[in-house]
């Protein structure tokens, strides 16, 4: 894509990408807003705090947390899609994106100087991948958190008792010291459910 398009484009961009490969695009549209606010509250970010956005794809949940990030924190995306990167710059101009595979966060860290995340928020579907790329960035993202630190992802409802949901439930379970289930977010299409696990 060339420039940033508008919302309905970026919908339909989104709707191609699913299509194209539903397993790295696990929806049809983009996350919404209600599901952006139950990802981002209750962060704790403040000033001098790093909050890692993996797969931010059209920038959703990017959106909610460019409000929601105080004064002097410092975000940076990790988006692998050359499409959607290309989208997020446009549409973000005052924050910074990587291109890259999340499963090298800790090397990308070192490249961009960025330090260990306060929190880590995640728009990858989880549910439908192998399940030592599963554990490999969830691993990997307990190992570049402080240690007061948050990761936080999200399921769809109608995938909670699939078999890559569960992996993922007692993946987060056994690395984090604390794993926590909200309440299911029903005006997200289709309704989810947001994981948080607190290192």
């Amino acid at each position: 894509m060339s420039r940033d398009p508008g919302s309905l484009s970026r919908s339909m961009y989104f709707l191609g990408k699913f299509l194209r490969d539903p397993k790295r695009v696990a929806s049809i549209v983009p996350s919404s807003r209600w599901l952006g606010e139950a990802m981002t509250k209750d962060l704790g970010l403040q000033t001098g705090d790093v909050v890692l956005e993996y797969g931010p794809g059209t920038g959703s949940m990017t959106e909610v947390l460019a409000r929601r990030i105080p004064e002097g924190a410092i975000y940076l995306g990790i988006e692998r899609d050359p499409g959607f990167y290309e989208v997020l710059q446009h549409r973000f101009p005052h924050l910074r994106f990587h291109r890259g595979s999340v499963e090298n966060v800790s090397q990308i860290l070192r490249i961009t100087g960025t330090a260990r995340p306060k929190a880590v928020i995640s728009g990858l579907p989880f549910v439908s991948m192998r399940p030592a790329l599963m554990r490999s960035i969830i691993e990997a993202t307990r190992d570049v958190l402080r240690r007061d630190g948050i990761f936080r992802t999200f399921t769809y409802l109608n995938a909670y008792p699939m078999p890559g949901a569960r992996r993922l439930r007692e993946l987060m379970t056994a690395c984090f010291r604390e794993f926590e289930l909200s309440r299911p977010v029903l005006r997200n299409v289709p309704p989810a459910i947001v994981l948080t696990g607190r290192s």
